[in-house]
């Protein structure tokens, strides 16, 4: 939670400490695009609830977070 409270300013934490939330939650961004290869939904053919919901949650990290390269 560090990583959040930082990037919407509710927090202050260290370089270190960023850098090292920065790196998990990169893993874990990794994971979830390598469950959506050559899909295009997360289950079936069509946009489902868990489509909306999975991409509420990685918005803010991609929008305020990864940079231009890590998106990509």
């Amino acid at each position: 939670m560090p990583l959040a409270y930082s990037t919407l300013g509710l927090k202050i934490v260290s370089q270190e400490e960023f850098g090292k939330q920065l790196k998990c939650l990169q893993a874990q961004a990794r994971i979830f695009d390598a469950s959506l290869k050559g899909k295009t939904f997360l289950v079936g053919e069509n946009l489902t609830v868990a489509d909306v919901v999975c991409a509420g949650g990685w918005i803010i990290a991609f929008q305020t977070v990864f940079d231009p390269a890590f998106r990509a």
